[in-house]
């Protein structure tokens, strides 16, 4: 297509030019000569996007479409950098520059720098959403980042000229294409504004799909850990769990001593079994991060009552509880549920008990509901310290704490709080969740 291009442009030169010395024929030839180069250059970054959006149809991650876009966007800029700018998970108030791409530059030296958004060009165009075109880049660059241990390529200080796009799904900028020239060259201009925003806006679009597609995955393989997980704890543990019971009542029968010591360690496997599958429920229920979740928390919780009941509690969950439900709080959610349990198991004399804590549709309660099949509360009520340890902790955030006997026996105890609580904060104009 160039070849051809070239060759129609040099017949129309030579035909002009035979017409005659007239020079508004020759600034004719200039005029159709910068035409057909310019549409030549939207031709090739237009297929350059094509390429993009190819690679990422043939499940290649976001990490190489983000090479490749770096790559194809240095080429067809005439650029001996190229780099993509995006939030820095560790340092929110930063950019880094996962990719960087470049010929005889040492660019992999560049992978990885992080930079401050504010008084930086790149952090302008992320916080705006406005392409700029800035010079004097590579100065820029060593003066700016604030790793005083980085080390940069000797020719960094050459670049000069930098074109920065942002890379934006609609309204929101979710990083920055990043494109440089060293001194001497030309200069960066309108036309490579409008150029390079059109390919950046496709290969944004490119990168939401792909990663649309990883968080597919992603919450496919979380759903089936919760599956694996409930199977585990609804099905496995208490099947173990009824077993060790009916193991413990032969225990009791007068067998003889030895098979009676034969039973008590076979029960005892079969408790850590139990504690075994536990650990792993716990590991499936873990966030990548390392860091402990909520549910997990309250599971271990209950637990860790499953020895002072006799049993192991039935707990439920709804609603995001992981990600609503306020740090300050959990604390005060997690000793009430531990306190509750212990009186359930010094009090109640019950033989099954069912924990479900939620977070409701609106997202505006937490609240944790513990019922047990005991004897229910006494007629002349005694001391009554841990159910104002509860209510207090529930009053703390607003809340409050309800006590009820149900018709059909036992005690069912509601521990309700309003969320994005503040000490002592009013509840939310909505009634808790009944």
């Amino acid at each position: 297509m160039a070849s051809e291009d070239d060759a129609d442009l040099r017949r129309l030169r030579h035909a002009v030019l035979g017409l005659g010395d007239d020079p508004r024929l020759a600034e004719l030839v200039d005029i159709v000569t910068a035409l057909v180069v310019r549409s030549r250059r939207r031709e090739l970054w237009l297929e350059a996007s094509h390429d993009i959006t190819r690679t990422l149809l043939t499940a290649a991650g976001p990490t190489s479409t983000l090479r490749l876009v770096a790559e194809r966007a240095r080429e067809l800029a005439s650029a001996p950098v190229a780099a993509i700018a995006l939030p820095d998970p560790a340092r929110p108030a930063n950019l880094v520059f996962e990719v960087v791409d470049g010929i005889g530059m040492d660019a992999e030296k560049l992978t990885g720098v992080s930079v401050p958004i504010d008084e930086t060009g790149t952090g302008q165009v992320f916080r705006t959403g406005r392409s700029e075109i800035f010079p004097r880049y590579g100065f820029h660059i060593l003066a700016r980042s604030d790793d005083p241990d980085q080390e940069f390529p000797p020719r960094i200080a050459e670049l000069d000229s930098m074109l920065a796009v942002p890379l934006a799904v609609g309204a929101e900028v979710r990083g920055v294409l990043v494109l440089a020239r060293l001194a001497g060259d030309v200069p960066f201009g309108s036309a490579d504004i409008e150029l390079a925003e059109a390919f950046a806006a496709q290969a944004a679009l490119a990168l939401e799909i792909g990663r649309a597609e990883e968080d597919r995955q992603r919450l496919a393989v979380l759903t089936d850990r919760d599956r694996i997980a409930r199977d585990l704890h609804d099905v496995v543990v208490q099947r173990l769990f009824a077993i060790g019971l009916g193991l413990r009542g032969l225990g009791r029968i007068a067998l003889g001593e030895t098979v009676a010591e034969q039973i008590a360690g076979l029960v005892g496997e079969l408790d850590q079994t139990v504690r075994d599958v536990r650990q792993s429920i716990f590991a499936l229920h873990e966030v990548t991060d390392g860091m402990a979740r909520l549910r997990a928390e309250l599971m271990r919780a209950t637990e860790e009552a499953a020895t002072a009941l006799g049993f192991a509690p039935r707990i439920e969950f709804a609603g995001p509880l992981d990600s609503l439900v306020p740090d300050p709080v959990r604390p005060d959610l997690l000793a009430s549920l531990r306190e509750s349990l212990s009186n359930v198991a010094r009090h109640a004399a019950a033989t099954q008990v069912s924990v479900q804590v939620s977070v409701d549709r609106a997202g505006q309660w937490l609240t944790l509901v513990i019922a047990d099949n005991g004897v229910g509360m006494p007629a002349v009520p005694g001391r009554r310290s841990g159910l104002t340890n509860l209510a207090e902790r529930a009053r703390r955030w607003g809340g409050k704490l309800h006590l009820e006997q149900p018709a059909d026996g036992g005690t069912r105890l509601r521990w309700t709080v309003p969320l994005s609580p503040s000490p002592s904060s009013p509840s939310p104009s909505s009634q808790p969740p009944s």
